[in-house]
């Protein structure tokens, strides 16, 4: 999502993820969008500000709770642009990694009040800020987040939570103290997994593969050779990874194998051939024999017919 210049996407293993139905507030200077996640996986929360002229400063909550800021300073150091946050500082030195998880639940009523409004989102808001001075970078507490009443959970299956602390490079990291010149804007993001968004018409459904036409009984010598258990191999891999991909619809013909079409003919004929003689040996038999025969019945392309005489 884009607002004011300014850039904002989540991203897990360095993939941006799809960003759908997305909504736009001018008003509010507010953008949404909902995205596809699963439990257990990392993520981190990105923004691009292309204008060097001013700071800003990104302040991050994910389900409600506050996650402090991160600042782009002027000048900007080697021309940085972009902020890719996946820890959530809380020391100088340590973080915790931003990650999806399952929605923990309780039958607890005390949790019945609980606020859910902002469970299932990341929010970044945007601030131009004028940075004032360097702070001593104190410890962070970041609230957990809390179990959630089964009876409201509103159909919620994830949370964000934050992984354990880990040791974080701190040569060049700084804190300040800044003043909030202009809000310019906010992006957020609703999570849910896929099959919830699809489920609720906001995630198209997977696309299934056409159907692959039936082979051609008896297939040509040349084509059965050269099919190769690799190539055969090779084919059904295929097939299993277009499930995705619809191909645009084709007139499809099937192949007339002259050679088989010939042979057919000439079977038929010798059938009717060999019909023909037969009926002639009857009729000459019971001409000379006298012998009652009942009618020969007509005959169907490729049925066999029993001449034997009646006694």
């Amino acid at each position: 999502m884009k607002l004011r210049g300014i850039e904002c996407w989540i991203s897990v293993d360095g993939n941006r993820l799809e960003e759908h139905s997305v909504e736009v507030d001018e008003e509010k200077a507010e953008h949404s969008a909902w995205i596809a996640s699963e439990p257990g996986q990392f993520f981190s929360i990105n923004w691009r500000d292309p204008d060097q002229s001013r700071a800003t400063n990104g302040m991050l909550q994910t389900d409600g709770i506050d996650c402090g800021g991160t600042l782009l300073e002027v000048p900007r150091f080697a021309g940085i642009q972009e902020i890719h946050k996946t820890h959530v500082l809380t020391s100088k030195d340590e973080g915790r990694a931003l990650q999806f998880a399952t929605l923990e639940l309780t039958d607890d009523d005390r949790h019945l009040k609980q606020d859910t409004k902002d469970l299932g989102q990341i929010q970044l808001v945007m601030w131009h800020v004028r940075v004032k001075a360097a702070m001593p970078f104190g410890v962070l507490k970041i609230a957990e987040p809390s179990r959630v009443h089964e009876k409201t959970k509103k159909g919620l299956q994830l949370a964000v939570k934050l992984g354990a602390a880990e040791k974080m490079h701190s040569r060049s990291r700084k804190k300040f103290s800044v003043d909030n010149l202009e809000k310019l804007g906010t992006f957020i993001f609703r999570y849910r997994t896929l099959d919830m968004l699809r489920a609720n018409g906001i995630a198209p459904a997977p696309l299934s593969a056409s159907p692959v036409p039936a082979a051609r009984p008896g297939p040509s010598k040349a084509s059965s050779s050269s099919a190769s258990p690799t190539a055969s191999a090779s084919r059904k891999r295929k097939r299993r990874e277009s499930t995705l991909v619809t191909p645009e619809p084709q007139d499809v013909k099937p192949d007339i194998d002259l050679v088989e079409l010939e042979e057919a003919e000439e079977q038929l004929r010798l059938k009717e051939e060999e019909y023909r003689r037969a009926k002639q040996n009857v009729e000459q038999r019971r001409r000379n024999k006298k012998v009652k025969i009942e009618e020969i019945t007509g005959i169907i392309s490729g049925e066999v017919i029993d001449l034997s005489e009646l006694d």
